[in-house]
């Protein structure tokens, strides 16, 4: 067919459709540009914008009232009206659909409770600065004679406990020293005082200061209603003094509860009002104001008013056919959703059915069986009836294989469950020892143990001569846990050559007992020593034996230093790890001479320039009886090492012919709250002390 394009017929034809193209496309653009102005207005990022500049944005953009929606929360990062957050994206479009919700920040809550510090030793500038800073709102400084706390520092809060609310009344109380308080002054006048003047001058002359607020129609917010006392009257310094402040023309509230929240908004903004909007399932009609807050009493210009909002029946969809655990999931979900306020609360029936096991037959609310989308008041209760599933006696297959006990399972429609194994001495390994059995589910999981046959023993290399004891005790104690059955027995064998724990002869193995005889720990004989076995130190350890040299040293025929007694003596047979506690000499007890001009021994006794000496019969000569030990400080003794002052001990007191008499006690750092190591601590008897020739001193040196 060919189309005459130029016949006047055509040309009307043609001109026809082109009217009727243009038609359709101005009708699509009414549609898209008129009939839903929402579509042209495209969202930019308001986030951390002042409230200004969003209404700046609205104005500019001429987006229509009922295309956006404002409201505050308490925020404790975001800066007070400034946007918080907003429910369209960057470069999305405003619709009826989805108008533009903005959240606005309110500041931090007030109502929030803050960890209080340790205001102890702080000065009213640290303190104020912190409940500054903590966004406290009502804190006022009282001053009060204290004669222990310094000027000017805390002495006490009103508070019990360690935590207030931000909007909590607070009173400290500041020192004003002894004698401050008392003092008469005269009030001013404070009706062109701002708040912060009056706080400056309370703190300048240690007044306490209540401010209240009341609302006003002729005096302006902020300014001084009343006070007390009144300008002109004498008080004192100390004294409480009362302030009321305006609070602006005061708003009565007005219950907008049961109207829509359109005209709860337009209320509020009319009065000057923030608002915010919390939506909740409600049997109410959709967008009805439920609830208020504050729902009367009067408000001042600026304060936030909560409408709780209805969003209508909770919807509740089929999941007929569906798993009991998806509807719970979804019906979790729905229970989240708008302040929690769908409170739907499901119980369950079983059913037997050819279904899947957990499968959903029918879903029944208020008796009825819903085949679709159901809407529901909040608080509704849901009945789930789901398939029961098929029942199976699962009978024993004990001493059948593993293969076969799983190609049954599958047959009858269960799962495997949890597999063990255990020896066993009649059941074959790789049968089944055990299974669950009885009625189960369809589908159920069937836990079954397998057997490893009987178990032969442990390896005959685990308990030969010189092998360690715990090793086939550990093999033992693996096997018994897979009901091997074996028993284990050990006799502790002493004075041997093995080390402790070590088998000393081959086990005997009795059926299924074994019998183990192991050693206690090795013995090895005590050395003989004519010297310190340790050298300088007073605690060594030398071929498996652990010295100990005594400090109390006794006076012997035996030359001083060398070994006067060993215990255990040397040549006994002792455990590897004994302490061997060693005796030196101090060599033979000191005879000193009477001096010429001493008096005696006529009759045994002598006395040298007031100094006692005693007669020893077998020299026939006076021997020294009490000595006065060296008069100098510790502190001069003291070095910065143990062994260096045990050294300067030592030298002082050899000078006077008492360096064997020395007992030395290291004492920890800790012990000496801190000191430094060298430190002598005391010596005992104390310097410059007279004392038998034989008496044992006591140093106590850090170390």
């Amino acid at each position: 067919m060919s189309i005459n394009f130029q016949s006047r017929k055509t040309t009307y034809i043609l001109a026809g459709v082109s009217i009727a193209l243009f038609m359709i496309v101005a009708i699509v653009a009414y549609i898209f540009l008129i009939a839903d102005p929402g579509s042209k207005y495209k969202v930019i990022d308001l986030r951390e914008k002042s409230i200004t500049e969003v209404e700046t944005w609205i104005e500019e953009n001429k987006i229509p009232e009922e295309l956006y929606q404002i409201s505050y929360e308490f925020d404790e990062d975001i800066e007070k009206d400034h946007v918080v957050s907003q429910n369209l994206k960057v470069e999305e479009y405003i619709t009826k659909d989805t108008p533009l919700k903005l959240v606005i920040s309110n500041g931090p809550d007030p109502e929030k409770e803050i960890e209080l510090i340790d205001f102890k030793d702080k000065t009213e500038d640290e303190i104020k600065k912190w409940f500054e800073d903590n966004k406290f709102t009502d804190v006022t400084f009282e001053y009060v004679i204290s004669e222990e706390i310094e000027k000017g520092k805390f002495v006490k809060i009103n508070i019990d406990g360690n935590k207030a609310k931000r909007n909590a009344l607070i009173l400290v109380s500041i020192s004003a020293g002894e004698d401050a308080l008392g003092l008469e002054i005269t009030m001013p006048d404070f009706s062109d005082y701002t708040k912060a003047n009056i706080q400056a001058w309370a703190k300048e002359n240690l007044m306490s200061v209540t401010f209240e607020e009341e609302a006003s129609t002729t005096i302006a917010e902020g300014k001084v209603i009343s006070q007390t006392p009144k300008a002109g009257e004498k008080t004192k310094t100390g004294e409480k003094v009362t302030v009321v402040l305006s609070s602006g023309t005061g708003i009565s509230v007005k219950s907008q509860v049961g109207k829509s929240s359109s005209d709860a908004v337009a209320w509020a903004k009319e009065n000057d009002l923030k608002y915010t909007i919390k939506e909740y399932y409600s049997a109410k009609t959709k967008g009805t104001v439920i609830a208020q807050t504050p729902s009367n009493g009067t408000l001042k210009s600026g304060s936030t008013v909560t409408f709780e909002v209805s969003v209508g029946y909770v919807p509740i969809n089929n999941y007929t056919d569906r798993s009991k655990q998806e509807f719970v999931t979804y019906i979790n979900g729905i229970n989240t959703l708008y302040n929690s306020s769908a409170k739907i609360n499901i119980s369950f029936t079983e059913k037997d059915s050819d279904k899947t096991a957990d499968t959903i037959l029918a879903i029944t609310i208020n008796g009825k069986t819903i085949s679709g989308t159901e809407m529901v008041p909040p608080g509704t209760n849901i009945v789930v009836t789901f398939a029961k599933g098929k029942s199976v006696d699962i009978v024993s297959y004990a001493g059948k294989s593993e293969t076969d006990f799983k190609t049954y399972l599958s047959n009858n429609g269960m799962n495997a469950g949890s597999r063990s194994e255990q020896y066993n001495d009649s059941i074959a390994k790789g049968n089944i020892i055990s299974n669950d059995t009885g009625t189960k589910a369809q589908g159920s999981s069937i836990n079954y143990v397998v057997s490893l046959g009987a178990y032969g023993g442990p390896s005959s290399d685990l308990y030969q001569a010189g092998k360690a004891f715990s090793n086939l005790q550990n093999e033992i104690n693996a096997a018994n846990s897979k009901g091997a059955g074996w028993t284990l027995n050990k006799t502790d064998v002493g004075q041997t050559s093995y080390e402790q724990g070590i088998i000393t002869e081959a086990c005997s193995v009795s059926g299924k007992t074994i019998t183990c005889k192991v050693s206690s720990g090795a013995y090895v004989t005590v050395p003989s020593f004519t010297t310190n076995p340790c050298g300088n130190v007073a605690k060594c350890s030398i071929d498996g034996l652990n010295y100990e040299v005594s400090t109390q040293a006794d006076y012997s025929d035996v030359e001083a230093g060398k070994v006067v007694s060993m215990s255990p003596a040397a040549g006994s047979s002792v455990a590897k790890g004994t302490t061997i506690k060693v005796v030196l000499s101090k060599g033979p007890k000191p005879i000193q001479a009477c001096p010429a001009d001493a008096t005696g021994p006529g009759n045994g006794n002598c006395t040298c320039n007031n100094v006692d000496y005693e007669y020893d019969s077998n020299s026939n000569s006076c021997v020294l009886t009490y000595v006065t030990t060296p008069n100098i400080s510790l502190g001069i003794l003291s070095s910065d090492s143990y062994d260096s002052a045990v050294a300067n001990v030592k030298n002082a007191y050899a000078a006077v012919g008492l360096g064997n008499n020395l007992n030395f006690v290291k004492v920890s750092s800790e012990e000496a709250s801190g000191a430094s190591a060298g430190k002598i601590l005391s010596i005992d008897p104390a310097p410059n002390t007279r004392i038998n020739i034989n008496q044992t001193i006591t140093v106590k040196i850090v170390g």
